[in-house]
This record gives structure tokens, sequence and C-alpha cells, in this order.
């Protein structure tokens, strides 16, 4: 994942990981681009045959437009 997101930091600023947590389920891996989040989650689901969900949380609104926030889940079930 590293990897990936440096590659992709050179053509996106905002593709970096901020944090990771270890949880007993998984981890949690908090990335600053959406476009880059996707690409990532997209290359792993092709290479672990992985199935994906994402969820939208509205965060709040910029210049009377709604941002909102994703998560991208990954499993292998």
């Amino acid at each position: 994942i590293k990897d990936q997101i440096y590659r992709l930091n050179r053509a996106d600023k905002f593709a970096f990981i901020s944090g990771v947590e270890k949880l007993k389920e998984g981890y949690n891996v908090y990335v600053g681009s959406k476009s880059a989040a996707s690409k990532v989650a997209e290359h792993l689901k092709r290479q672990y045959n992985l199935k994906t969900k994402i969820s939208r949380k509205q965060y709040g609104m910029e210049g009377g437009k709604t941002i909102y926030r994703d998560t991208i889940l990954l499993s292998s079930d």
C-alpha cells in the first residue's frame, strides 16, 4: 500500500497515509486523497480477489456543496 501511495503522490499531493490503526478485525488505513484510496483499493481488489464496499458519510459543507467522507471496506468473504 505504501509503495502505491508513494507513486500516486507524484501526481496527487494529497495521496499520503495520514494514519494506520491495527484492530483485531484488520487495519484501518487513513489516506488523504479519495482518488488515491480508490485506486489502491481497486488494485488490491484485483490482486487478491477481494470484495469492496464503499460507504459515504456527510462530513460538512464547502462553498454550498456537500462534502462526504468515504470509507472503503476490503474483505475476503
